[in-house]
């Protein structure tokens, strides 16, 4: 039988005591173990939820890799490349890639009977990934691109249709500047909406065949290759197996080929992307030391009011070990409790939220429309273990104060 354990029970379920002072000092410092349990599990599924938001964002409309032609004009207008690369199946067999599709950009201005707006044309092709599109469209739907007819159905973001005052089945016109410059008329056939402003005021999505006619290329060219990879941790890896294959395959006679991840793309974004843990270090910080603060006071406290059990302890012969073990095992029930409701707290506020968005945002500033949620378990219980271990060996110091308290003292000690 494990005597501390028992004596430690005996205290911390000991109802007949609750008018004393240890009753509600208990349920505080539970209180504060599960407000800092409950803050840390948001704090983490909000920020992991908000960078696979954004990422996931972006990758539906730039994917992870991009083979383009060595170009120093970092312009909206497309170089043409080989379609196909006499080396893309080659790429196609590295293991981790999950699709490579084609795709050409050229900026222009949209014009209706009393508005104007610059933006860019995105060229898609048969090879494109609808799958990953379809959950940003609003309205309608993608245009119907096959390898023959060219389509003029567009897609516009919601943004774009506001300022145009364009809707489904609306027409407009767009300009091109070049030499002799070009007009085209577009239909809409499908409104989309991410919340991210660098794409709504600016992106089309139509048929690939339109910029290849108006830059005088054939089929056989396009401006890039877009490839999504299985799994994000890999990036850099898969674009080093990638930009490898291009350059043991690079001819002299053939166009420049550069492999551009999204990361190097969107550097500042990413960067700011993973400035985000750094908040929730912070905050993970401050939560553990709440806690460990609560726990301390708590256990403190108890010993004060239990200072004559201490003493009657010691004189029947009991060490000081021992009796320090059974005031950690008393915080260690208030840890446990604090930690159940804590969790179940967190983690229901978090399920609420993933399955019903009680909580919104402003999109303008946040790039979605809801505070998003993803709940990692592994994240999860190594929160849970850390705070125990942390909590744990922040108690052996308050409970030294139990070697300086004498049986003659504490016995009559009130």
């Amino acid at each position: 039988m494990n005597t501390e354990l028992f004596i430690a029970r005996k205290i911390f379920f000991d109802h007949k005591g609750s008018k004393t002072l240890t009753r509600p000092i208990i349920k505080i410092a539970v209180a504060g173990v599960a407000l800092s349990i409950i803050v840390m599990i948001a704090a983490l599924a909000v920020v992991k939820g908000f960078k696979s938001e954004i990422r996931e964002k972006v990758f539906d409309f730039e994917s992870n890799i991009r083979l383009v032609k060595y170009d120093p004009n970092r312009s909206f207008e497309s170089s043409p490349i080989a379609h196909p690369l006499k080396y893309i199946d080659t790429i196609k067999s590295i293991e981790g890639i999950k699709s490579i599709q084609t795709f050409a950009t050229k900026a222009g201005v949209m014009k209706t009977k009393d508005q104007i707006q610059g933006a860019v044309l995105k060229g898609i092709n048969t090879d494109f990934n609808k799958t990953s599109f379809n959950k940003y469209l609003i309205r309608g739907s993608l245009p119907k691109i096959d390898s023959i007819q060219r389509t003029n159905d567009v897609v516009i973001s919601n943004k774009l249709a506001k300022m145009l005052h364009l809707d489904i089945d609306s027409s407009f016109y767009m300009y091109f500047i070049q030499k002799p410059p070009r007009m085209r008329k577009f239909s809409v056939c499908g409104i989309y909406e991410t919340f991210m402003a660098e794409y709504d005021k600016r992106y089309i999505i139509g048929d690939i065949k339109h910029i290849q006619r108006l830059n005088g290329w054939g089929k056989d060219k396009v401006g890039g290759y877009e490839i999504t990879i299985d799994n994000f941790d890999n990036l850099e890896s898969m674009a080093t197996k990638v930009e490898d294959i291009v350059i043991l395959n690079f001819d002299y006679k053939d166009e420049p080929i550069r492999t551009e991840s999204i990361v190097q793309k969107k550097s500042g974004l990413f960067d700011w992307l993973e400035l985000q843990d750094m908040n929730v270090v912070f905050i993970l910080t401050i939560m553990i030391i709440v806690a460990c603060f609560n726990m301390i006071s708590g256990m403190l406290i108890v010993i004060l009011e239990r200072t004559n059990m201490i003493g009657i302890l010691k004189a029947i012969g009991a060490k000081t070990f021992i009796i320090r073990k059974v005031f950690i095992y008393h915080s260690l029930f208030i840890l446990y409790r604090g930690l159940l409701f804590g969790n179940i707290i967190g983690l229901g506020l978090c399920f609420i939220q993933k399955y019903f968005k009680p909580l919104t945002l402003n999109a303008e500033n946040y790039f979605i429309n809801r505070v998003p949620v993803e709940i990692d378990l592994v994240q999860i219980i190594l929160l849970n273990a850390g705070t125990i271990a942390i909590t744990f060996i922040v108690l052996i110091v308050p409970s030294i104060i139990i070697s300086r308290i004498t049986p003659e003292k504490s016995i009559k000690f009130e």
